[in-house]
């Protein structure tokens, strides 16, 4: 589709594994083997497979993200399946990546191996697991970045985000960014639990007027109803509100914005990157 479709030719197409597949694929030193195995036959030989970092992907979130007028005073967050990062820009405007080797996935099938009962047993199971290890790995990445804490936005992206948002406010179906508050995370996870049907059916969906509204709202809320089960939307729920309680701690006033597109963005980021060193390179060659 890129070459006949768009006519972009291979030199200008590339493939780039995300930090979250990579460090799967690095636990079985399978990186190299994994971009060999997922390039078509008739893919034109010029394109480049390559794989970034969870640092690498935080810098390139922030690009894809964050408005370039909240760039250097925000910070980013991406809650993936298997790895969650970000970070933000110091006052000498350099990054400091903020990552942790865990996400809504990978902290699912941890608590998955201790607790198969029904889910009050499996919430127990994974608050333990929280409070006997993940929270020092926590506390342990945020210790020396207080900047992350004290700053009053984080954009938050990632598939629990995207649920949460369908789920408590549909009216917003159709916006870019949707603020939320440390309240409605808690309120999510909550809610969960002790009312599953009544937050993935909300009343409040049948109150847009908007028809359009009220369409985008409903597909948004059957899919994460299709993609997630209880159990991952919980486990996902219970790192996201944990996370944010050490987020919080300084500032706990901060609002945090669910960027629409932000599963896009470590890739627009990558696109931006790119275009900008080719320009760059060449204007120095013009001068």
């Amino acid at each position: 589709m890129i070459r006949e479709r768009y006519k972009i030719p291979g030199s200008n197409t590339h493939v780039v594994i995300s930090s979250g597949l990579r460090q799967e694929l690095d636990k079985y030193n399978k990186t190299d083997y994994f971009a060999s195995i997922v390039r078509p036959k008739e893919m034109d030989s010029a394109v480049t497979i390559t794989s970034i970092t969870p640092n690498q992907e935080a810098e390139l979130s922030i690009l894809g993200i964050v408005p370039q007028k909240d760039r250097f005073n925000a910070n980013q967050l991406d809650i993936g399946s298997g790895n969650t990062k970000g970070g933000y820009f110091d006052e000498a405007r350099r990054l400091v990546p903020v990552t942790f080797p865990l996400g809504t996935k990978s902290f699912q099938r941890l608590v998955d191996a201790r607790e198969k009962g029904n889910i009050k047993q499996f919430v127990a199971a994974a608050e333990k697991l929280w409070a006997d290890s993940i929270s020092f790995t926590v506390d342990t990445e945020l210790a020396f970045k207080n900047d992350f804490k004290s700053k009053d936005a984080i954009y938050l992206s990632g598939g629990i985000v995207w649920a949460l948002t369908s789920y408590l406010y549909p009216a917003a179906a159709e916006q870019n960014y949707v603020e939320l508050s440390g309240k409605d995370i808690a309120d999510f996870r909550q809610k969960l639990v002790s009312n599953y049907d009544e937050l993935t059916k909300p009343a409040s969906l049948l109150a847009i007027t908007n028809h359009v509204t009220q369409v985008t709202a409903r597909n948004n809320i059957e899919r994460v109803t299709k993609t997630y089960d209880q159990r991952a939307l919980t486990a996902g729920a219970i790192w996201l509100d944990e996370l944010i309680k050490k987020v919080n701690s300084v500032n706990p006033n901060k609002k945090f914005i669910y960027p629409r597109y932000g599963y896009v963005g470590w890739i627009s980021g990558y696109i931006i990157k790119k275009v900008t060193h080719q320009y760059t390179g060449m204007l120095a060659v013009n001068k």
